[in-house]
C-alpha cells in the first residue's frame, strides 16, 4: 500500500467531532499557546477520546539545551490538565505523521487522515513560538546571572590576587637577602 499524498488535508481543519480518536504527539516542554492551540484542535477534532504522545528520551537527542527540558512526569501532567483525556500535526511534526502512514502502510493498514494545524507565531520576533526558544532565554538569563555574579567577585578577587602577589615579592626579596647573608658568613665580607 503506497502512503497518499491526500492523506495530509493542507486547507482548513475539519469540521468539530470529525474522528472517532485523534491522536498526536510532541515534546510538549513548557507549554505554551503554540501546545494549548494544537492540543485544542485535536481535542475538537475527537468525537470519543484523544491519545497524546510526550517524547522523551532518544527522541530528545537532538533538542537544543536537553538539560533544560522538563521532566517527562511535569510535561505529561501539563498536558493532562490542558486537556482531560484526531490525528493533528502542526507543521513541524507533519513528517512524524508521515512516517506513522508510511508504517501503516507497510503493514497493509489504512492510512490516517493528517490535519495540519499552524504554528503559532512569537509576538515580539515573528519567529514560530517554541520550547527551544524558552529554554534558550532561560539559558541565556543563567548565563548572564552568572557573568554578573562573576563581575560583583571580580574587583574582590583582583585585589586578593594583588596582595598574594606582593607578599610572594616580599617573600622572594626576604629570601635572596638571607641567602646574601649566608653567603657572606660563609665566605666572609669581600672588599674591593
Amino acid at each position: 500500500m503506497e502512503i497518499l499524498e491526500e492523506s495530509v488535508v493542507n486547507s482548513k481543519i475539519s469540521p468539530p467531532n470529525s474522528y472517532e480518536a485523534v491522536v498526536l504527539g510532541g515534546t510538549f516542554d513548557r507549554l505554551h499557546d503554540g501546545h494549548r492551540l494544537f492540543l485544542k484542535a485535536a481535542a475538537e477534532l475527537a468525537k470519543d477520546r484523544i491519545v497524546v504522545g510526550v517524547c522523551d528520551g532518544p527522541l530528545l537527542a537532538n533538542k537544543q539545551f536537553p538539560e533544560l527540558i522538563q521532566s517527562i512526569e511535569e510535561r505529561m501532567h501539563n498536558v493532562e490538565n490542558y486537556i482531560k483525556v484526531s490525528s493533528t500535526r502542526n507543521k513541524e511534526t507533519l513528517p512524524g505523521g508521515m512516517s506513522v502512514n508510511k508504517k501503516r502502510a507497510d503493514k497493509i493498514l489504512s492510512q490516517l487522515k493528517i490535519e495540519v494545524v499552524d504554528l503559532v507565531s512569537e509576538g515580539s520576533t515573528g519567529d514560530k513560538l517554541s520550547s527551544t526558544t524558552l529554554r534558550k532565554l532561560e539559558s541565556e538569563k543563567a548565563k548572564k546571572e552568572q557573568l554578573t555574579e562573576v563581575a560583583k567577585k571580580e574587583p574582590l578577587e583582583a585585589e586578593k590576587a594583588k596582595r598574594e602577589q606582593l607578599r610572594d615579592e616580599k617573600a622572594e626579596k626576604e629570601l635572596l637577602k638571607a641567602e646574601n647573608n649566608s653567603l657572606q658568613n660563609k665566605f666572609g665580607t669581600q672588599k674591593d
